[in-house]
């Protein structure tokens, strides 16, 4: 069904408007964007999906699959014991989702304390580097990372964190498949990081929560809301809410890029290790 949701199938004459001033934002200004005043609580599941994907397709409109069985949209649930998803805990440090450009996110349901998603912009990270630790950019920019693909072949692969693109930054990582987590550790036998990488990526996180922009997720504040971010420029965290017997966590994300012909860019550039990001 998500396949045929697009813009013509779904027209917004006069929202469609003020979400395609947000795509150019989120793209090319400040790399992402709220929407709140989507009542789920109206409109029945399946109408929520609808009215879901209809929206982000004015952001993009190429949906991407989010495991290896080609689900492309998930529930996150966090329930006080665990959070339902693959590989998802109940605190998520910075990352990017590897293989979109953008994220959105819409929260159905929160509960009635805490929980809050929190994003950091890259290019303050990198700027900041720039200044105090360039070596960690040459770092992060040589193409000797091992990322584990945890069962597949092969066992992992190798690739750079920081790149160049048509004079736009691209920072593109995920520590759990870099360092392994509790819930999903670190395939035994696989390289792991060097000292210089480990101190990269610590660098990485500790800029990132110094410049770090919290949007709380609270039912109080939002009933639900998306966001949507572009991807590759910004890194992002979750905080799930404490859970109560009254209440729990419940947000669907969904991975996407722009419509098109479908090929991707040229091969990325290591950018300038010394130069800022303006």
């Amino acid at each position: 069904m998500d396949k045929d949701i697009n813009q013509s199938s779904f027209p917004l004459p006069n929202l469609g408007k003020t979400l395609l001033k947000i795509r150019d934002d989120v793209y090319h200004g400040r790399g992402f964007a709220t929407l709140r005043g989507f009542n789920v609580d109206q409109l029945s599941p399946a109408d929520v999906t609808t009215a879901y994907l209809g929206l982000t397709s004015y952001i993009a409109e190429r949906r991407g699959k989010q495991n290896q069985q080609g689900t492309m949209m998930i529930n996150v649930v966090n329930t006080g014991k665990d959070v339902e998803r693959d590989n998802a805990q109940v605190l998520m440090p910075f990352h990017t989702d590897l293989v979109c450009d953008t994220l959105s996110m819409l929260t159905l349901s929160s509960g009635p304390v805490g929980g809050c998603g929190v994003i950091s912009s890259a290019w303050t990270v990198y700027n900041e580097l720039a200044e105090s630790r360039p070596d960690l950019i040459d770092v992060l920019a040589q193409p000797n990372w091992p990322f584990d693909t945890h069962g597949r072949e092969p066992p992992y692969y190798r690739r750079a964190l920081l790149y160049w693109e048509d004079e736009k930054l691209i920072t593109n990582y995920s520590r759990r498949i870099l360092v392994g987590e509790s819930i999903e550790p670190r395939t035994p036998g696989i390289p792991g990081l060097t000292e210089a990488q480990a101190e990269a990526i610590d660098a990485l996180h500790a800029i990132g929560r110094r410049h770090e922009l919290q949007q709380s997720m609270h039912q109080d504040l939002r009933l639900a809301w998306e966001r949507v971010f572009n991807d590759l420029e910004r890194q992002e965290e979750w905080h799930f809410v404490q859970y109560s017997p009254t209440g729990e966590q419940h947000v669907i994300p969904v991975w996407s890029k722009p419509g098109g012909d479908g090929k991707g860019p040229s091969p990325p550039q290591p950018p300038p290790p010394v130069n800022r990001c303006d």
